[in-house]
């Protein structure tokens, strides 16, 4: 993963648990890094350390933690880098959600090595819809949660996100049903 996912981590640690806590992730993670730079990839171990290293730290579960990033991801990460690109991505939440495979183009023309998962909206009725998340990266449906309560966020709704299929041994797709008031 690219250094501003592992940057937006130590952001996360820093504004809620302070710096000296951040030092303390870095030591349990076995980071030698200081500062990570954001256009420059790392392998996912490093961020997959980093994320079992605050919950070692803290008193959150994985769960949590990576709900929190996923809505740190869109309502502070995704605003900052990509503040424009964000905001044309759609004029309300399925809108968004739909546009995401359009977000992760332009975003990849700035991260030539970037690997993003791939997202699909189907099924939409009303206020309900599936999401089809892909990716052979494991271990992140908690983090896609997250990153749909934080869209919720900015749409001003507060979607009801389940996984309804896991990825299998033949397939890396999972299935998220969504619903709101």
């Amino acid at each position: 993963m690219y250094g501003l996912v592992n940057r937006a981590i130590q952001e996360l640690v820093t504004t809620n648990f302070g710096e000296d806590k951040w030092q303390e992730v870095r030591k349990v993670a076995k980071i030698e890094e200081e500062i990570f730079i954001s256009n420059e990839p790392y392998p996912d171990e490093i961020t997959y350390n980093l994320v079992g290293a605050v919950v070692e730290t803290t008193d959150l579960s994985c769960r949590d933690v990576m709900h929190a990033f996923g809505e740190y991801w869109i309502l502070e990460t995704g605003r900052k880098q990509y503040g424009d690109i964000v905001e044309a991505n759609g004029d309300n939440f399925v809108d968004f959600l739909s546009n995401l495979p359009d977000l992760h183009a332009r975003i990849q023309l700035m991260f030539p090595h970037l690997q993003p998962p791939i997202f699909e909206v189907t099924d939409v009725d009303g206020n309900f819809m599936h999401l089809h998340y892909t990716s052979k990266r494991k271990g992140l449906e908690e983090f896609v949660v997250g990153l749909v309560k934080g869209t919720g966020k900015l749409f001003q709704i507060e979607p009801e996100c389940k996984l309804i299929q896991p990825a299998t041994e033949d397939s890396d797709e999972r299935i998220f049903s969504i619903s709101w008031a």
